[in-house]
């Protein structure tokens, strides 16, 4: 059993339900997985659930992953997912933002520098990578396989591999100096190849199996409910990702994609609205109303009577350009998905978010405007309103 690769395991387990089969599996990564979600949920407990809802999503769709799957690298992306679910989730349930999130860093301390530097950024570094850069990543340094084998993997040859490799190093490095961090490429893989794995709570990977085996029906209230809500998240990134392939091509065929667009605002605006407070009607934030627009999200409206109102600063068409908590260090905007600038605005009811904003009204676009404000409950604009995503 232990010689077999990873999808004769998985198609083993989907085809006969093989419980030694995904025990390998989850015995080969289990650490991996743990790994990643620490950075993110910072709770050795949360991770551990992180973890458990990864490896029941892995069971559910054991029977689907391509041929060409990677699976390293389809396990650190499924770890994303569900620790930014697990975030949210966290939120509404125990009132717990970023701020006190990140009190609990001390607990993860270590004796390499550059690691403690580069730790709370690496997994959004690595999502703006492409998919072959950052499986390519995960392979060497992650998994730690050598050049020959990283090219095997990606359909490669080695110098291929080890060229990919050295340009993908070479993105993280532009990434993390955006985001204020001086490392060179050297510097950021010997941390993460020293410090990326760090081994998973002796009893988890049978726990885990045990559960994911069983298809979660022994599982936790809360883990299944991370497990759904992670699975309708992925489910919208897919149907807003073929929409709008859908409108490029009718573009390209000189068609008006003006419904096109509509109707994949409207569904991304209620999707963003269901994961933020299900069946519910406010949310605690800022209240403006945000859109991708180029490198920086623009604000396209503020919501009546909310802190970003009631403060008269900030104006419709101004751009968000770094979000700060507190007085905490501004972490910048730039070229950041429109999800996770929400989710740096968003926090507890009461708490300080610091914004560099670029107004809409400057003359020139260097400029820039610190505005404070203080995290209050929002009533979310009625259906009809300009589409956007709601800090």
């Amino acid at each position: 059993m232990q010689a077999m690769d990873d999808l004769t395991l998985l198609r083993e387990y989907a085809a006969n339900n093989s419980e030694p089969a995904f025990e390998v599996l989850v015995s080969r990564y289990v650490h991996l997985v743990h790994s990643a979600a620490m950075p993110q949920v910072r709770d050795p407990h949360l991770a551990d659930e992180v973890t458990q809802a990864v490896f029941i999503i892995l069971a559910r769709k054991a029977g689907r992953l391509g041929s060409r799957t990677i699976l390293a690298g389809c396990l650190f992306k499924t770890t994303r997912f569900v620790a930014l679910a697990q975030i949210r989730g966290a939120a509404r349930r125990r009132q717990h933002d970023r701020e006190a999130t990140m009190q609990s860093e001390h607990q993860l301390s270590t004796t390499d520098e550059p690691w403690e530097e580069l730790s709370p950024m690496l997994d959004e570094a690595l999502m703006k990578l492409g998919e072959k850069d950052r499986q390519a990543v995960i392979l060497r340094y992650f998994e730690e396989r050598n050049l020959a084998e990283v090219g095997r993997a990606l359909g490669a040859g080695e110098d291929a591999a080890r060229m990919r490799i050295n340009r993908a190093l070479e993105k993280l490095r532009k990434v993390l100096t955006k985001r204020g961090m001086k490392l060179t490429t050297t510097a950021i893989a010997g941390a993460v190849s020293a410090n990326s794995i760090q081994a998973a709570p002796m009893e988890l990977a049978s726990s885990v199996t045990t559960v994911a085996i069983a298809g979660g029906s022994n599982a936790t209230t809360s883990t299944l409910t991370l497990v759904k809500g992670t699975l309708k998240m992925m489910t919208w990134i897919k149907v807003r990702t073929a929409m709008g392939l859908a409108a490029s091509v009718l573009l390209a065929a000189g068609i008006s994609t003006v419904t096109v667009s509509t109707v994949l605002r409207a569904q991304e605006t209620q999707a963003v609205q269901q994961q933020a407070t299900p069946n519910a009607d406010s949310l605690v934030g800022i209240g403006a109303m945000l859109r991708a627009d180029g490198t920086y999200p623009r604000i396209v409206q503020i919501v009546k009577g909310g802190p970003a109102d009631r403060d008269g600063r900030l104006k419709a068409n101004d751009h968000i350009a770094a979000v700060a908590q507190g007085d905490a260090a501004f972490v910048d905007c730039a070229n950041t998905g429109l999800r996770e600038v929400v989710e740096m605005i968003r926090g507890k009811e009461g708490t300080t978010v610091r914004l560099q904003v670029i107004p809409a009204v400057a003359a020139d676009p260097a400029q820039r405007e610190v505005i404070s404000l203080v995290r209050a409950k929002v009533m979310l604009p009625p259906a009809g309103s300009p589409d956007g995503d709601s800090p």
